[in-house]
């Protein structure tokens, strides 16, 4: 043997393994996930920012640790994997530019119980109404194997979806992954349809009403409250108009005042309240506004203690009933008067009634009536 080749063939090797920088970061290999299912692709890429500064042509190689190896040569990575069984893969990559050696290596756990994850959003508002036949969008985890249950007995894939009925309504995404498990994830109740039947005194009032049954006194500032709606118009009854959900206003002369109320929810319903007001003089004298009686209904003695003759004709023959509201807008008495056939008279007691402004209602199958009514001290 040439023993001097010999030491010459040692020092090359020597040259070569010490000459070649070797630099072991982890960071560099980037992963989507780390725990998948047997069968889920997974994405490697390299991260050299910091380390190839002049973008250098690197060969990658790859070890999954599965007995399956990639390569190739670019500025920069990108790898996709697949592994079939379960168990632990320490994924190994290496970088070189024919100087210098960049390695790094992660960890994939490969199981068949994992739950999958994913989400559900709502484009809409969920805390307010939405009318009927408004599109709802959602979103979710598209790549994903997902299918919306949309709670009014519909589902399906697509994220858009409209309701056409009123009610509130439970949306819930359910998600399949590759292990065959699945989950499943509620969104926020959807609620659709505003409610259209409003109820004065629940949901419109004049403030401090009680305390003033007697009456206001003139130039008192009224205070008128209404329930959130979409609109709201308000005659105060004295000519004066308002679109404020609770206007205030003075009133310059005595008298009983119809005030009506119109709700309109947004959905293309409207309803319409009355409430009546007593505006007394400074004497506190009640100085009643004339009311026009018609052949309808015609009420009387008023103001009464509590003992009203009520007189009806509706001309043709229908059903109708009697209700009458006490000054803060509960139902205190209510009279079946059943078929009705031309004038009819009928006597309504209250029973211990408190002063103040009542309102009789006469509902028939084709129009309501009301009359105020004042009832004095007892």
């Amino acid at each position: 043997m040439n023993t001097p080749l010999l030491l010459l063939r040692k020092n090359i090797v020597l040259l070569l393994i010490f000459g070649s920088k070797v630099l072991f970061a982890e960071s560099i290999l980037g992963v989507s996930k780390n725990t998948v299912c047997p069968g889920e692709n997974v994405e490697f890429w390299d991260d050299l920012s910091t380390l190839n500064q002049g973008n250098e042509s690197f060969l990658y190689t790859i070890d999954y640790s599965d007995g399956t190896k990639e390569s190739l040569r670019e500025m920069h990575c990108y790898f996709k994997h697949s592994f079939q069984k379960a168990g632990a893969y320490k994924v190994h990559l290496i970088a070189f530019n024919g100087i210098k050696t960049i390695t790094g290596e992660t960890i994939i756990q490969v199981r068949n119980d994992i739950i999958p994850e994913s989400f559900i959003d709502v484009s809409k508002n969920t805390l307010n109404p939405i009318c009927p036949g408004t599109e709802v969008y959602f979103q979710t985890d598209w790549n994903q194997n997902y299918c919306f249950d949309y709670g009014d007995g519909l589902k399906g894939t697509n994220g858009t979806h409209e309701y056409k009925n009123q009610g509130v309504f439970q949306p819930v995404i359910t998600v399949k992954n590759v292990c065959g498990n699945e989950t499943k994830i509620n969104g926020e109740p959807i609620t659709v349809g505003s409610r259209n039947v409003y109820s004065a005194s629940a949901d419109a009032f004049i403030e401090d009403l009680p305390m003033h049954s007697e009456g206001f006194s003139i130039n008192t500032e009224i205070h008128f409250r209404s329930m959130s709606a979409h609109t709201y118009s308000w005659d105060l009854g004295d000519g004066t108009t308002s679109v404020d959900q609770n206007p205030r206003h003075f009133y310059s002369k005595p008298g009983i005042y119809d005030i009506k109320l119109t709700l309109e929810d947004g959905c293309f319903n409207d309803t319409t309240l009355q409430m009546q007001l007593i505006i007394i003089d400074e004497k506190g004298d009640q100085l009643l506004m004339h009311q026009t009686i018609t052949d309808e209904l015609e009420v009387y003695p008023n103001p009464n203690k509590g003992e009203i003759n009520v007189r009806v004709n509706v001309g043709e023959s229908q059903s109708a009933r009697i209700e009458v509201y006490d000054p803060t807008g509960k139902l205190t008495k209510e009279i079946n008067l059943g078929p009705l056939f031309g004038e009819t008279e009928q006597k309504v007691l209250l029973s211990s009634p408190r002063a103040g402004l009542y309102t009789l209602y006469l509902i028939t199958e084709s129009k309501t009536y009301h009359r105020s009514i004042v009832i004095d001290k007892q």
